[in-house]
């Protein structure tokens, strides 16, 4: 029971992007599981809507030119719509356009990304814009960071460059989760 807590914990951390509440801490591992499915179920079926609207889209975008679509984007979407767009549209379709964007419309859709999804944008980037994005959004939010970093397949790491120390963590709570990863990569030796 306490692993599926500690992987019940991880998610809400990760989805909530925030430290955990400590009343939330001390919840039974049999709460915070229903906890965790009732927010998963709720928010999957109210953001169901959204995506097909998006994905209803899909086909117009392929016949978008990509200036065109990276204005629009800039000018007149949000970052936390941009994170929404990016998670259901194919990868295939949306990297021409990501990789148009500026670093600071990157780093702050991506506070609002999911993490795996994020590093897997990441590494489809070049590299000196990957470590730009990451010291971006250590100072957005910090938590974020870790949370993608923890994507970050094994033999992918040497890729993967973001200034990160123990300090910058200092007055928040991290998980063990977390504090792996802030360990592990702020000593890189990859």
């Amino acid at each position: 029971m306490e692993i599926q807590k500690l992987e019940d914990l991880n998610w809400l951390e990760e989805w909530s992007g925030r430290e955990i509440p400590d009343l939330v801490l001390n919840l039974s591992p049999e709460v915070i599981h229903v906890v965790r499915k009732f927010i998963e179920e709720s928010y999957e079926a109210k953001i169901q809507v959204v995506k097909k609207a998006i994905l209803a889209n899909e086909v117009t975008l392929k016949f978008i030119p990509n200036f065109i679509s990276i204005h629009i984007l800039k000018n007149f979407i949000e970052p936390e719509m941009a994170a929404l767009i990016a998670e259901t549209l194919s990868l295939d379709l949306t990297m021409p356009i990501i990789k148009g964007l500026d670093v600071e419309y990157i780093s702050q859709s991506m506070v609002y990304l999911k993490a795996e999804v994020s590093a897997e944008i990441l590494l489809k980037l070049e590299n000196f814009k990957i470590q730009k994005i990451l010291d971006r959004i250590l100072k957005l939010n910090p938590l974020k960071v870790l949370d993608i970093l923890h994507h970050i397949p094994e033999t992918k790491k040497k890729y993967v460059s973001v200034s990160l120390s123990v300090d910058q963590f200092q007055n928040i709570h991290l998980s063990e989760t977390r504090k792996k990863i802030l360990n592990e990569w702020s000593t890189k030796t990859f």
